[in-house]
């Protein structure tokens, strides 16, 4: 195989003793800062940093907003609106000093509320100092000034003094052990005592020519009772009274075309410097009189220009440049440092490193694969090498006797060291069509292997046997294509699996399936999607979920559930690993850890140091010498847990702004809990801004805050840290907020700003008070003024009662009469009324049947004038060809004239019947003549009547009846007829080629006659309207089927006049079945 494709560079945090963490922070313009060139950084008492700026003048940063802070009076900025600020300096008292370049020194008291103004003749300013009596230094580069404390201000050194400056351009002070002023000016260093005065000035390079800029002591700083200057030659170290120089060049400063700059010299312990220059930041050792790399660079950030440091309190580094913005990160060791690989061959480029899997449990050796390939790293040398697997690498695992297992989706691989390659191992997985996807594997230290695989549940193979048992129903019962994504060996033997869809599997080798936990028998479980398994020291599973983690003891049943909310990367988790005493969780989202020497749950991301905060599921691996691996989407990660630091310094949270009524957002300045706000009338919408004054990432720090007499609960803000209120009734209030770090530590106490917002003075409880006693005066009144006016009303009433009464009776006498004549009068008009509506409903009634009449008039012209003209236009058209001689007696077509001309008279007679006979039943004319009847014989006389009609339709008629039909009594001719119209329909509505059928049988004591056909049925629109005259389901002018309409009409005036029943069945399409029942003549009276 492909061994040593290429070297790994490590970058170990131990490199060095000191070093700044991998992830620097720049603040610019995009991020709010109004000026790119930063030549000061401070931070006040209360954590607010404070920036000096050109251009932007002073500014006030909190972590996520700039606010510039006036250093002119209002006269002064009017003529110059542009401020720069070279220098700043906090004096014991926490008032600020603000030096300016052409505008003098400005002081801002501790609240920052009053502005005094000092050397303001257009003085610009380069240093300042606090000396031991509290008086400030100033260096210009006009001379050097004192100002003491009772704001008198003197010059020292003057040109025209008994001992003047080297230089009147003073670049830097610096304070020495025994209370004396180290001045560094353009030629060169003084110092200043009490007791002594000013003492003869010394060159740096006493060679030097005095044109030269070389002896520019551009930086001073007193450590180690030496004066360590910096230069435009680099660092010097003074002996203080010998003079004694020492000459340190930066590191490489061959690569230089000139020795960088250095503008100034800030301590961070008292064995480190870190020191601002033309080409980064330095670090220098002055214990060992050395400079100290950053990692493997011998400066930070080469490219810019620092003209300012600060380490605030917390331990993060700021960075102010010339022209490139502001910088800060944490200046402390990492225990996070990333492993990148250099020197890729181009064809492997195209891979991205993402690291799937991980397994550091071989000494000296780390296994990693990605995508598609497999990697060895010989830890202690960095040689790398290289296998395919052309598949996802998901699990490494080693075995108790030191083989490799590589669980692929391609398949399972395992290592020969001899032949330093790969080759797929298909033991366990002879019986498999095709080699499975394997998304987790563990060995026992029985040497058996369980295996979770995609969509084919669990297999278990024992290597020394060979024998090998599938658990694949067990899984595939509930869910088609279930994927097993877990494993963890318990030390008993058994196999916790995790799926993707059914929850936890508790598998034995011999006993198969023990136990299953999921949300249907298992409430407390956050999901059935089970991403991770592990299990601590006591005894606790830990279950990943995509709902939260469930951390689970199972011998006392007990459990709890933790969620981003309680202080977790993500509630989908996606790896777990347990190692000395620790709790490691991975997630898309960065590291999560849960250790007993930390009250809360820490989460560590990419600005901690990872490579990349998306890890990958399960990529997490221990060594033995207690170093982690971790696996991410843009590489390795290592871990060294005894480097570990965690921000256990609880932030401050403090109210910074605020804006009333969406006006100008105002600075506060108080420290916490003495804050005090009081609103005008009519000043109710409120903004309030707040910090947690913790820069390690201020997009990691979190908020809950409530106004104390308006919010009923905490509310919690995660990014944005305001908060605005609107409508604000007038009365008194509290808010309070309180803050986590990065890491998630909440703040031990609040702040606490009292609000007040004062009502309008009709608002004011005085004034509703007095308005209230007014009201009550003015109801008395009103009330005392009422009762004068009820009396005399209740006067005029009695008076007007008394002669009312009078008329009353006279009135209700009247009244008497009129209501007895209304009475009356109303009991005629109901009678009328009464009779109108009779007559009105009789009315109604005649009129609906006129309308029916009408048109049965007009569907019977309708009707028999079609039924007429037809044959009569047939008999016309005969008797015209025969009377014109077109047609000969000699022809054949002369005697089917004569026969048409006599069918179509014979139908215009039957019509008539018809209607004669429809006239006698409506006339009740109709009278029958009754005999006793053999209904068979009838029927049979009908179908053989009818059977040259029926074949003229190409239909067969078929009859069927009981034995020993009985007799009934009727009109033999009007039952005939009644037959002859029910077959005559049957046949004419039956298509060609079928067959009506005639049954005849008992019914009770009545016979029925069934005819059915197979015609196209009856609609069901239309079945009301069967038995009614002229009624036809198509009465159109083209309709298929010939009649009137009239013979069903008859055919039920017969039999009911008969004393029987007629009806029919019908259903479209299936044809129709009409019946009619006839009384049988009782035994007794057949004779």
């Amino acid at each position: 195989m492909n061994k040593a494709l290429t070297l790994l560079l490590l970058v170990f945090a131990f490199i060095i003793s000191l070093n700044v963490q991998a992830n620097i922070n720049r603040i610019g313009i995009d991020d709010g800062l109004p000026n790119t060139t930063i030549f000061a950084v401070v931070q006040d008492e209360l954590g607010f940093i404070w920036l000096g700026t050109t251009d932007s003048g002073l500014l006030r940063f909190d972590g996520y907003q700039f606010i510039q802070v006036p250093l002119l009076t209002e006269q002064e900025a009017q003529q110059e609106p542009f401020t720069d600020v070279g220098v700043l300096l906090l004096d014991s008292e926490q008032q600020l000093w603000a030096g300016t370049w052409g505008q003098g020194v400005s002081r801002l008291d501790p609240s920052r509320s009053s502005l005094t103004r000092f050397l303001t003749d257009g003085y610009q300013v380069q240093s300042l100092l606090e000396a031991d009596d509290g008086a400030l230094w100033v260096g210009t580069t006009a001379g050097l000034f004192r100002i003491a404390s009772d704001d008198q201000v003197s010059q020292i050194g003057s040109a025209d003094s008994e001992q003047p400056l080297l230089h009147q351009r003073v670049w830097s002070l610096a304070k020495g052990a025994q209370g004396e002023i180290w001045i560094g000016t353009s030629q060169g260093v003084h110092r200043w005592h009490a007791s002594a005065g000013l003492q003869v000035g010394r060159s740096l390079f006493p060679e030097a020519a005095t044109s030269s800029r070389q002896n520019e002591a551009r930086a001073l700083y007193f450590a180690r009772d030496k004066v360590w200057v910096g230069s435009r030659s680099g660092l010097l170290a003074f002996e203080p009274d010998s003079w004694q120089r020492q000459v340190f060049s930066v590191p490489g400063e061959g690569e230089y075309d000139f020795p960088p700059i250095l503008n100034t010299i800030y301590p961070i312990s008292s064995e480190l410097l870190v020191i601002g220059s033309y080409e980064g930041l330095f670090q220098f050792d002055v214990i060992n009189n050395s400079y100290k790399f950053f990692r493997q660079e011998a400066s930070l950030l080469p490219s810019l220009n620092i003209r300012s440091v600060l380490l605030d309190k917390s331990g993060v580094l700021w960075l102010g440049t010339r022209d490139g913005g502001l910088y800060h990160t944490r200046f402390a060791r990492s225990a996070f440092s990333e492993l990148t690989l250099a020197d890729l061959p181009e064809w492997q480029r195209r891979y991205e490193l993402s690291v799937n899997s991980l397994n550091a449990s071989q000494p000296g050796i780390l296994w990693f694969g990605t995508s598609e390939r497999l990697y060895r790293m010989q830890l202690s040398s960095g040689e790398i090498s290289s296998y395919e697997t052309s598949a996802r690498v998901n699990r490494i695992v080693s075995s108790p006797s030191g083989q490799i297992f590589i669980a692929t989706e391609a398949g399972l691989f395992h290592y020969l060291p001899e032949q330093d390659q790969i080759e797929p191992y298909q033991i366990p997985f002879t019986s498999f069509a095709s080699s499975p996807i394997i998304r987790d594997m563990v060995v026992l230290p029985d040497s058996s292997i369980w295996f979770g695989l995609w969509g084919q549940g669990v297999l278990h193979y024992h290597q020394d046997s060979g024998r090998t048992r599938h658990f694949a129903e067990d899984f595939q019962r509930q869910r088609a294509n279930e994927v097993v994504q877990t494993l963890y060996a318990m030390p008993d033997g058994r196999v916790w699996a995790g799926t993707r869809y059914n929850g936890l599997y508790l598998l034995d080798a011999n006993e198969g399936v023990v136990q299953q936990l999921n949300l249907a028998n298992n409430s407390w479980l956050p999901s059935n999607t089970i991403q991770c398994l592990n299990r601590d020291a006591q005894g606790v599973l830990i279950v990943c979920t995509n709902r939260g983690t469930l951390f689970w003891q199972p011998d006392t049943d007990s459990y709890k559930v933790l969620y981003a909310s309680d202080g977790l990367a993500s509630d989908h988790m996606l790896g777990a690993l347990h190692w000395d005493d620790r709790t490691w969780l991975v997630s898309a989202h960065g590291l999560s850890l849960i250790s007993p020497e930390f009250e809360n749950i820490v989460t560590f991301t990419h600005k901690d140091g990872l490579s990349a905060t998306e890890l990958n599921a399960g990529a997490i691996s221990a060594a033995a010498d207690g170093s982690l691996y971790l696996g991410t989407l843009n590489g390795l990660s290592k871990a060294e847990p005894e480097q570990l630091w965690v921000n256990q310094q609880p932030p401050a949270p403090m109210v910074t702004a605020y804006r009333i009524n969406h006006g100008e957002l105002i600075p506060l300045f108080l420290h916490p809990n003495q804050a005090a706000l009081q609103l005008q009338p009519g000043q109710n919408s409120l903004e309030l801004n707040f910090s947690a004054m913790d820069y390690h990432d201020v997009s990691r720090n979190q908020y809950r805050y409530r106004l104390k007499g308006f919010d009923e609960r905490w509310i919690y803000a995660a990014e944005r840290p305001n908060a605005f209120y609107s409508n604000l009734p007038p009365g008194r209030y509290q808010f309070q907020v309180m803050a986590s770090n990065n890491h998630g530590l909440m703040s031990d106490q609040m702040d606490v700003l009292q609000l007040e917002i004062l009502p309008y003075w009709w608002q004011q409880t005085g004034y509703q008070l007095l308005l209230i006693v007014l009201l009550l005066l003015f109801a008395l009144v009103a009330h005392w003024y009422r009762l004068q006016h009820i009396r005399q009303v209740n006067r005029l009433l009695k008076q007007s009662i008394e002669e009312k009464g009078e008329a009353q009776m006279l009135l209700e006498s009247k009244v008497a009469e009129r209501t007895k004549a209304l009475e009356q009068s109303s009991a005629a008009l109901s009678l009328r009324t009464r009779q109108l509506e009779k007559s009105m409903q009789q009315l109604s009634q005649s009129n609906q049947r006129l309308k029916q009449l009408n048109q049965i008039k007009d569907e019977f012209i309708s009707t028999v004038s079609h039924e007429l003209r037809t044959p009569l236009t047939s008999i016309r058209g005969a008797l015209s060809l025969i009377d014109n001689k077109i047609v000969s007696p000699a022809q054949a077509s002369y005697q089917e004239l004569i026969t048409a001309a006599l069918r179509n008279s014979e139908r215009l007679s039957e019509l008539i019947n018809d209607l004669l006979d429809v006239q006698k039943f409506a006339a009740g004319k109709m009278s029958l003549r009754s005999e006793h009847i053999q209904l068979q014989d009838l029927i049979v006389d009908a179908i053989a009547g009818i059977a040259e009609y029926a074949h003229r339709f190409d239909v067969a008629i078929g009859f069927n009846a009981e034995d020993h039909v009985p007799l009934v009594v009727g009109d033999k001719m009007r039952l005939r007829q009644v037959l002859d119209n029910l077959l005559s329909n049957a046949i004419k509505f039956s298509p060609p080629g079928s067959e009506v059928r005639v049954c005849l049988k008992d019914h009770g004591n009545m016979l029925q006659v069934t005819v059915a056909d197979l015609g196209c049925g009856i609609a069901e629109s239309f079945k009301a309207r069967v038995f009614e005259k002229f009624a036809q389901a198509d009465a159109s002018d083209s309709k298929q089927v010939q009649g009137t309409g009239l013979g069903l009409v008859i055919c039920k005036n017969i039999i009911e006049a008969h004393g029987g029943e007629i009806g029919f069945e019908a259903n479209q399409p299936q044809g129709t079945c009409f019946w009619f029942r006839l009384l049988v003549v009782p035994t007794t009276n057949k004779n």
